[in-house]
Parts: C-alpha cells; structure tokens; sequence
C-alpha cells in the first residue's frame, strides 16, 4: 500500500485527478436518489462513486474514500495470515493522516 494522502509530499507531485464518469445512464431520479439518500447508497452505485471521488479530490480528500475502500477490502478477507499482514500495510499507510488531538493522545 502506498501513501494517497495529498499530505505526502510525494503524492502531491504526481497526484492525477480519477476520471469523470460517463454521464450516460445518470437520469434525473438516480441522481436524486443520490442527493436524498444516504452516502452509503452513493458508494453502492458505480458511477455515484466515482462522482464522489473526483469531488472528494477536487476537496483534496480523496484519501477518505481510498480508507472505506480499504476497510471494506479487509472485511472480505478471510484468512488471518492475510488479514494480519493487509492490517500492517493498512497502518503504515493511513495513521500519518490520522487527527488525533492532544486530548487522545494523552488517554
């Protein structure tokens, strides 16, 4: 797993915006579902995602969704071996991004 944060000054510099959706398909009520629902119906759709990634880099927060997709990535698997190891990469790549206040780190 590689660093997508744009907090990493090497992401930064070869950060590639995700492509824009075909709009084909997108009729008036599926994108008011979108709009009206909740996020996790946006991310069930194929196209709704990739709208919202290219919003959330446009945000300069892309690595959000980059972190649900992992998660969901790891809750597949089932092997223990291989969830140990997915977790290490896991942490390595999002815990320089966490905001954790003083507060939490002092519990």
């Amino acid at each position: 797993m590689q660093a997508e944060s744009i907090f990493d000054f090497n992401s930064k510099v070869s950060r590639r915006a995700p492509e824009l959706p075909s709009t084909d398909g997108i009729e008036y009520p599926r994108a008011a579902a979108w709009a009206s629902e909740s996020l996790n119906n946006v991310l069930k759709d194929e196209k709704g995602r990739q709208l919202f990634r290219v919003f959330l880099h446009d945000s300069l927060a892309e690595e959000n969704l980059s972190f649900i997709e992992s998660y969901d990535k790891f809750k597949q698997m089932t092997s223990p071996a291989d969830k140990k190891q997915y977790i290490q990469e896991f942490f390595e790549k999002y815990s320089p991004y966490v905001n954790l206040s003083s507060v939490a780190l002092q519990v």
